[in-house]
């Protein structure tokens, strides 16, 4: 018995030895196996809470860029905590050790890694850009440029400026980085998560360096660094020029050190020069616009916004010895904008000007009202005073008066000139400016300047539109049209009725001057419709081949006119595009795919 108990032993001893192995192996892989789910359960949960946070907080970081563009730092600062709050998460969820340690997983890596990354970059903006500058609310906000006693505080953007340096700073880190992002292995929502963010970023760059460069300006513009001048000239579209209308009305408005007055105020006729020119124009300048350069009336005759406010400039130096650092350009219509931020102004005579009735008033009304020029300039001298007035004393909504501004600058009402490159770079992104037709690969844009050839207050009355049209040619190359349809809303019983003043003794009938700027390299073939007795002049204006035709309207007559050219090439896909000189009423411009060689 013992022998064979002992022999029983001798053989159970490795079985109990192999079981128990085995035993510790499964448990073994078992915690292996549960340590595994957990961190693939940590890792999972972890990251669906990350993305979460982050799909909420991209559509918030677009949000700023509209914000920026906008001027709405309140509407920003509303948004930037929750957007700060959730990136701040996202970030943290992704960056412990354990979800680094699974980086290293073949398949999954590339995706952890690429979460994680774009999730620091994401808190980046966050933290570097949209925290701080949403901080500036108060201080960048409009609220900010209304004067108090006639000042604006140049303290305000001095403190500013270095804030909104460092934002600029960490985005363009921020746009770094996220180009440097490879997730290329990454699965398909990761790598369009990484095409959104950069795609949001891109655009944004560009307007927080304009912000950038503004605020840094705007001390000096404001005159902190010595007294300024700056010459703002209404115009009146109803005697229209290429870049709106009869300059009637100046004004010159001092600042220093934010300290700013209205300093004085001049009609067009105390501007006369008696035909002699305070600037230099070329010979085919002056075939396509008599009068241009010698009659302060006509200073946006030609169609450059930089040589217009250098003749204004030169006729105000002329005049009263003052050399101004900028000039605006503003028309009725704008000025109907900006009433809307104001309230309504009464005149001495009277007169209740809003935003209503503004534009009408100021291009028709007054003239029928008060038939003698000298109550009529006045008027345009009352409303000026009156509104800066306003403006200085605070009497206005800031937030309002930017979107007026901003809506006048879009529609080209409101033109602005700094004579320094630097001011002029600085605010190159805001719609102020006015630049050449543009022409490219992807984009020809015609200019089409529409002037005053009556001496009247006729081009009122003009309502028109405009459509663009291409076709690739069996003679090779592209033609482009040019088709106008300009109507005289005048009727023929109102017609005679209209006073001298308004016009000129032509019954109702009025007559223009249609100058179009041919995109580059292209070349006149005809035009069609116009004044039969006018020969159509072609001239050379810089970059521009420009040809000008005239055209007459009876009261009540509407006529399709147009104007046809040859490419400088075979490319029949280009977008066309239209400046057009804005009128009493806009001029609607459309491309039209009937055109046919």
């Amino acid at each position: 018995m013992t022998e064979v108990t002992a022999s029983r032993r001798d053989h159970r001893a490795p079985e109990r030895r192999t079981s128990t192995t085995t035993w510790v192996i499964r448990w073994v892989l078992v915690g292996i196996a549960a340590a595994l789910l957990f961190l693939v359960g940590w890792v999972g949960i972890r990251g669906l809470i990350a993305k979460s946070e982050l799909e909420s907080a991209l559509p918030l970081v677009s949000d700023l860029k509209d914000d920026l563009k906008a001027v709405d730092l309140s509407s920003a600062q509303g948004t930037v905590a929750v957007v700060a709050s959730r990136t701040a998460n996202a970030k943290a969820l992704t960056s412990d050790p354990i979800w680094r340690a699974m980086e290293i997983i073949p398949g999954a890596g590339p995706n952890l890694a690429g979460f994680r990354e774009l999730a620091d970059v994401t808190d980046d903006i966050a933290q570097g850009v949209m925290v701080p500058v949403a901080g500036l609310a108060d201080t960048l906000d409009p609220a900010a440029l209304k004067p108090v006693d006639g000042r604006i505080d140049v303290g305000l953007f001095t403190a500013a400026a270095p804030v909104v340096s460092g934002a600029r700073a960490s985005l363009e880190t921020a746009y770094e980085d996220i180009q440097a992002i490879d997730t290329s292995g990454a699965i398909g929502q990761i790598q369009d998560a990484h095409r959104q963010l950069e795609g949001m970023l891109g655009p944004m760059l560009p307007l927080v360096e304009q912000a950038d460069e503004i605020v840094g300006m705007l001390p000096t513009m404001l005159g902190a660094d010595g007294p300024r001048s700056y010459l703002v000239v209404f115009q009146n579209n109803s005697e229209s020029r290429s870049l709106g209308g009869h300059a009637g009305s100046w004004v010159q408005v001092n600042v220093d050190d934010g300290a700013i007055e209205l300093a004085r105020q001049a009609t067009v006729s105390e501007l006369k020069t008696g035909g002699v020119p305070v600037i230099h124009l070329s010979a085919d300048q002056l075939a396509l616009w008599p009068g241009a350069g010698s009659d302060p009336s006509n200073v946006t005759m030609v169609p450059n916004l930089g040589l217009s406010a250098q003749t204004a400039s030169a006729f105000w130096a002329t005049k009263f010895s003052t050399q101004p650092s900028a000039v605006f350009f503003i028309d009725p219509v704008a000025l109907g904008y900006v009433l809307a931020a104001i309230g309504p102004v009464e005149l001495p005579t009277g007169d209740v000007i809003n935003s209503e009735n503004a534009a009408t008033f100021l291009l028709n009304g007054v003239y029928l009202k008060y038939p003698d020029p000298a109550q009529q300039d006045a008027v345009f001298g009352a409303i000026s005073k009156s509104v800066f007035g306003a403006m200085l004393g605070g009497s206005f909504d800031p937030k309002k008066l930017v979107d007026a501004a901003l809506a006048g600058g879009k529609e080209h009402r409101v033109l602005a000139w700094f004579f320094s490159d630097e001011e002029r770079e600085a605010l190159r992104s805001l719609p102020f400016s006015l630049e050449e037709p543009v022409n490219d690969d992807e984009r020809t844009t015609f200019g089409l300047y529409i002037n005053d050839n009556l001496g009247s207050k006729m081009t009122y009355y003009v309502d028109g539109k405009v459509a663009l049209g291409q076709a690739q040619c069996a003679a090779g190359g592209v033609e482009y049209r040019v088709l106008m349809e300009l109507s005289n809303i005048v009727t023929p019983a109102e017609g005679p009725l209209l006073p001298t003043y308004v016009a000129n003794q032509a019954q109702g009938s009025l007559r223009v001057l249609v100058t179009l700027y041919a995109p580059l390299g292209s070349t006149y073939v005809r035009s069609e419709g116009w004044d039969p007795d006018f020969t159509p002049i072609v001239r050379q204006e810089g970059n521009y081949l420009a040809i000008e035709e005239r055209l007459v309207l009876d009261p009540s007559q509407t006529k399709p006119v147009n104007f046809i050219l040859k490419g400088p090439d075979d490319n029949a896909d280009r977008e066309l595009t239209a400046y057009v000189t804005p009128l009493a009423r806009p001029i609607p411009v459309e491309e039209t795919p009937e055109f046919t060689c």
